[in-house]
């Protein structure tokens, strides 16, 4: 396994186009194999990818500064879906980023298929960009980030969208990414039926967002360990009573309000929570199917 790396989140202001994305996320992670997911992830990734500013507050991949741009060149970077040259060659693409590294031409063009083939895509090294599906854009976002010397990869949301099938082969790519580097990754949906529930599930660090906030973070084991329902709740108003009553009905609850975790006991359908809510003069304004 790869050296883990760190991503610290310290009520970080993030805007993206002029507005702002989230005012004060905050989370720290560390791992081989990191996920972020839902919520404020998208926001985290602009960040990450250069699209979006840290106005305020701190943002650090490997303990490097976001806010000033100090991670890249340090490490890949895998926006999800950039522009590229419609007529370029995969290989001649791959090799854009050790042309930047330095690399001479020649230099660039046998590290390029060197990647191409450390990831298992030596078979896209002489097609066109156009020709390419969706996914085989998303796994060659991946090789150039492939970056000489960086410790880590950042890969912006990429099964958003897919297939099973299409988010499998991406998988894979990520997967063999991991051989020689931390990867560091974004998922936009946690709910059952999204492809990036194997994502998810490969983590060594998940965390999962409501909103800004962390609703939970760790090992993805701890918290899919059983096969009973798992929720994602935001709840207001009489949150005190609500808890006590969820709990005496043997909901288990993780977190503080207004986010929680909730795990439906066996049998119990999600809609008592919401019987639970009305009796206790509180008000469930999110709720999303976590696991399984």
């Amino acid at each position: 396994m790869t050296d883990p790396v760190t991503l610290s989140a310290h009520d970080a202001r993030i805007e993206l186009d002029g507005s702002v994305a989230c005012e004060r996320v905050s989370c720290d992670a560390s791992g081989s194999r990191i996920v972020l997911a839902a919520g404020a992830s998208p926001a985290l990734a602009a960040a990450l990818a250069g699209r979006a500013t840290v106005t305020a507050g701190a943002l650090t991949l490997d303990g490097l500064d976001v806010a000033a741009s100090s991670h890249f060149g340090h490490v890949g970077i895998a926006p999800l879906d950039p522009p590229v040259p419609r007529t370029q060659h995969v290989v001649r693409w791959v090799a854009l980023s050790f042309l930047i590294a330095g690399y001479t031409q020649r230099e660039a063009e046998r590290s390029a298929r060197r990647v191409l083939e450390e990831l298992g895509l030596q078979g896209l090294a002489s097609r066109r960009m156009d020709a390419l599906a969706l996914a085989e854009r998303r796994a060659v976002a991946i090789a150039q980030a492939m970056i000489p010397g960086a410790r880590a990869l950042f890969a912006e949301a990429p099964l958003s969208s897919l297939e099973p099938a299409a988010a499998s082969y991406v998988l894979r790519v990520l997967a063999a990414a991991c051989a020689s580097r931390a990867v560091v990754t974004t998922a936009s949906r946690t709910d059952p039926l999204a492809p990036e529930r194997d994502l998810l599930l490969g983590a060594d660090h998940l965390v999962l967002f409501s909103g800004e906030a962390a609703a939970w973070q760790g090992d993805p084991a701890e918290l899919l360990r059983s096969d009973l329902p798992l929720l994602l709740l935001q709840v207001q108003g009489d949150t005190h009573s609500f808890l006590a009553a969820a709990r005496q009905a043997s909901f288990e609850i993780q977190g503080d309000p207004p986010r929680i975790l909730v795990r439906l006991p066996e049998g119990v359908p999600r809609s008592r929570l919401l019987e639970i809510a009305a009796s206790c003069d509180a008000v469930i304004l999110e709720l999303i199917p976590v696991w399984p």
